[in-house]
């Protein structure tokens, strides 16, 4: 008979302590990496509450990109309940974040009250919230802000956050640009012509579209809607002048036309006239016709776009926009690449108008009173927005009819192979030659070459 094993004993005892020992070890180490886990989140834990505590009530929403784990803590701190409840909130604050954007205080004191179920759900009364705008504006604005981003879903803050560190970034080049655009504002009497002819955003959009129509249409489309221009309307973009003599016109609806170059060119908005008379006209069009003529361009090309334009922006927000124009607070706006579209182009309507009118330099008080008695404003009646359309398409006819046939020739020429800057400096006979202000801001922001390019043709 074989005896059994003994497992207690000799080389087995010894292999049978090694493991339990090995085991021991692990569970230690295990242990360690616990208490090590368990030491950091309660230093973490320590971290936020202490940040929580110093953190101002308008920068909570910071706290929730930095400390993630602790976002719904953050929710729980300005009195949001659950997720459904975030959501019933962030609603209400984003249709009052419209109604501040619009600077109307009788359209915020609206809104709070319709606010009213959401600000109590947080254990705001609707009458503190409007009594700290009426005290601090700005405080009431921030808190806004914070409350808006506090009750979103972290990833949707966190989006939101980078989309306004980019508008911010934006406003930062625009106020830079102020100093091109404030240069156009003091252009003297002595060389207003070449305000009338300096090419628009209008042209400029013109220009790239007619190029992508025949490159990539799907990406025309799609440029089109963004840039405020009307694709059913059968609109001279450019004339091309082909080498055996003949002229291809192309059209906003994407249409083509060849034919002999004498042969009247028609379009949506103009009598027709060949290019070669065209030339002509503007050869021996009196100054004051040639300058009539690029202010009517800029503003029939500028109140086109916007109508399109204002077609993707609800009235109040046009509204905001056009009001921030007038008081020059239109850098502190966050603004979508369409209502950065509007801006452009309700810039180059109101100058071109103020220009024609005073030939002298433009006041900002001008610019305010201009932007009111045109544009809609925040609390305007439907009835008086109507009134102010039909004035600035009296101004387009006044200043059409003033150019005599200037107006028609100088859409046939501008739409010819030179670019239109070019062209336009030609006609005009001038070449203008940048401010130093303008160029010293080129040089701080290199970003603006397009446009200083656009403006004065040529970069330094």
């Amino acid at each position: 008979m074989v005896d059994p094993i003994d497992y207690t004993s000799g080389l087995n005892n010894s292999m049978l302590t090694g493991a339990r020992l090995g085991g021991l070890i692990g569970l230690s180490r295990q242990q360690e990496m616990e208490n090590q886990k368990a030491a950091a989140a309660a230093d973490r834990q320590k971290q936020f509450f202490n940040r929580l505590q110093n953190t101002p009530p308008d920068q909570l929403h910071t706290l929730r990109t930095e400390f993630p784990d602790y976002a719904d803590s953050v929710q729980k701190e300005i009195g949001i309940q659950d997720a459904e409840h975030a959501a019933f909130v962030n609603k209400a604050l984003n249709n009052l974040s419209v109604a501040y954007s619009s600077g109307n205080p009788q359209l915020v004191q609206q809104a709070i009250l319709a606010a009213k179920p959401a600000l109590g759900s947080m254990g705001v009364p609707a009458e503190e919230a409007w009594q700290t705008y009426q005290n601090d504006p700005q405080q009431f604005g921030s808190l806004l802000k914070t409350s808006m981003y506090a009750t979103m879903p972290i990833e949707k803050q966190v989006d939101a956050q980078q989309k306004q560190q980019q508008l911010d970034e934006t406003a930062r080049s625009n106020r830079a640009g102020e100093a091109l655009l404030g240069q156009q504002i003091a252009v003297s009497r002595e060389n207003s012509i070449r305000s009338a002819y300096a090419p628009t955003a209008a042209m400029q959009n013109y220009s790239q579209y007619a190029q992508l129509l025949k490159s990539d249409p799907e990406s025309a489309a799609a440029f089109a809607a963004a840039a405020g221009i009307n694709t059913a309307a059968k609109k001279l973009m450019s004339v091309k002048e082909n080498d055996d003599g003949t002229v291809t016109k192309y059209y906003t609806d994407g249409s083509e036309e060849q034919g002999n170059a004498n042969k009247p060119i028609t379009a949506d908005g103009i009598r027709p006239i060949s290019l070669p008379a065209a030339q002509k006209v503007m050869e021996k069009a009196p100054e004051g016709a040639k300058k009539a003529a690029g202010f009517a361009y800029r503003v029939r090309d500028s109140l086109d776009s916007m109508d399109l334009l204002k077609e993707q922006i609800s009235p109040a927000r046009v509204a905001a926009i056009n009001n921030a124009l007038g008081n020059g607070t239109i850098a502190n706006m966050s603004l979508s690449p369409t209502e950065q579209q509007y801006v452009v182009n309700g810039n180059d309507a109101i100058m071109a108008v103020l220009r024609q009118e005073t030939g002298a330099a433009i006041t900002p008080e001008e610019m305010s009173q201009y932007y009111k008695m045109y544009f809609p404003q925040p609390g305007d009646a439907p009835k008086t927005i109507e009134t102010k359309r039909r004035k600035m398409e009296n101004q387009f006819q006044s200043l059409k009819g003033a150019s005599g046939r200037a107006y028609d020739a100088l859409r046939v020429t501008s739409a010819a192979d030179q670019p239109i800057g070019q062209q336009a400096q030609q006609q005009a006979g001038t070449q203008q030659q940048a401010p130093a202000a303008a160029i010293q801001a080129l040089q701080s922001n290199p970003a603006l070459a397009p446009q200083f390019k656009a403006k004065y043709g040529y970069l330094p």
